[in-house]
């Protein structure tokens, strides 16, 4: 067994050669990443087939609406915290990790009100289910996004395997419980209650684990907390951009609509994620390089990755009407928006792993690039859905990846440092 593994490690260091990247640490990183994204990918395609066949499109696109106007509201946290404490972590400035749990729970307090208020808004237009479910969000989105900040710790110290053990202490709660609800009260309002509840005490017993755990040493850095507040700040409009397609067709198409479009960007969205685990491994990697030293490092890689991506988008293009005919066929009108809209998981991959690298430098042009690209994507998105409905917002969120990636290749190679 041990040649075995010798004769593994010989084979990547043999093969750094022509990838420029540290595959010992990217193997043993993204085993466990990928592992997750995996598993976490199959828990989500079951509970969809669940959604689809149990759930009314009206209920299911209500649920969609409320999760993405707690994503919106999550804005508000400080979303950047995570960011800040993996790299601080990565420098040997463990206390971060504690601290900022704490301040982002004080900083929770912007989130109740906004969600309160939303939840009053409809309160007063008598939707009673969207005012009570807008409630169970406001108490709990703020305690769930601070209580989450395990992840980052774990990323920072790159204990991956760890990283996935725990991430299914939250992921079997979580869709364990969804389960039910479906089965047995599948209304909006009990999904949100058992979402946010679910996810809140799982999260808190993880970090109650990780804690015990490791016992993170007294090294503080109190440039990390304000680095994090400035990203969060920085992240507001990103993120309001990012759910603002789900309100709109919401509010302008109806809940069975965003109920359709969900499903046709769902398994996009997957594919997607499962090479996210790249940003992850990469951010305590790029924090310890010199700015000119991660921009020659992602300009290297890209081309790789755009192969990869071009790949995945045709194969996904070719088998999504066997998937949808066998798995949803309840929403087969999804197929081709969802065969287009698979274009955006090429885009994504680039400007994903353009941005964490904007991260890892501190860049200004980082905040430049939170305010720009938002901007634009809300703007496209609105008059493209007011105008062409549903095609319209397929066609929005392509012009917007694509957009996305520009700019931030742009920004990234005009960053401080040699350019690329």
């Amino acid at each position: 067994m041990e040649k075995l593994k010798n004769k593994i490690i010989s084979f990547l260091r043999w093969s750094e050669r022509y990838t420029k990247t540290d595959m010992v640490y990217l193997a043993k990183g993204g085993f466990w990443l990928n592992a997750n994204m995996v598993i976490t990918s199959i828990f989500a395609f079951v509970l969809s087939i669940a959604f689809a066949r149990l759930v009314s499109k009206e209920v299911y696109g209500t649920y969609q609406f409320v999760i993405s106007v707690s994503s919106i509201i999550g804005a508000f946290t400080l979303t950047g915290m995570n960011t800040s404490v993996t790299q601080a972590v990565a420098r040997g400035f463990e206390k971060v990790f504690p601290d900022s749990v704490k301040i982002q729970i004080k900083f929770g307090i912007i989130p109740v009100v906004i969600g309160l208020g939303i939840s009053i808004y409809y309160l007063i237009n008598q939707n009673l289910i969207l005012s009570a479910s807008l409630v169970v969000v406001a108490l709990l989105l703020p305690l769930t996004n601070a209580l989450n900040t395990w992840a980052a710790f774990l990323g920072g110290k790159k204990e991956f395997g760890d990283y996935f053990k725990y991430s299914q202490i939250v992921n079997i709660a979580y869709y364990a419980g969804i389960t039910l609800i479906i089965l047995f009260i599948p209304t909006a309002l009990f999904l949100v209650i058992a979402n946010f509840l679910l996810n809140t005490i799982s999260n808190f017993v993880v970090h109650k684990l990780v804690i015990k755990k490791y016992k993170p040493n007294q090294n503080n850095e109190e440039e990390a907390f304000e680095y994090g507040k400035k990203l969060s700040l920085s992240n507001v409009l990103p993120m309001v951009a990012l759910n603002i397609d789900n309100i709109i067709i919401f509010h302008f198409l109806g809940a069975t609509n965003l109920a359709i479009y969900i499903f046709a960007s769902n398994i996009p969205e997957r594919i997607s994620g499962l090479l996210r685990p790249i940003s992850v491994i990469a951010l305590p990697k790029f924090s310890e390089k010199k700015p000119s030293e991660v921009k020659s490092s992602v300009f290297a890689k890209l081309w790789k990755l755009s192969a990869l991506a071009l790949l995945g988008w045709l194969f996904y293009f070719f088998l999504s009407p066997f998937l949808f005919k066998i798995f949803f066929p309840q929403y087969t009108q999804s197929v081709t928006y969802s065969q287009i809209y698979a274009i955006v998981f090429i885009f994504s991959t680039f400007s994903s792993l353009l941005s964490t690298a904007l991260s890892s430098i501190r860049s200004k042009a980082l905040f430049k690039f939170n305010i720009i690209n938002p901007l634009f994507n809300v703007a496209i998105i609105f008059i493209m859905v007011y105008f062409f409905g549903l095609w319209g917002a397929i066609i929005g969120k392509i012009t917007g990846s694509v957009f996305q990636t520009a700019l931030s290749w742009y920004y990234l190679n005009n960053s401080a440092g040699n350019p690329a």
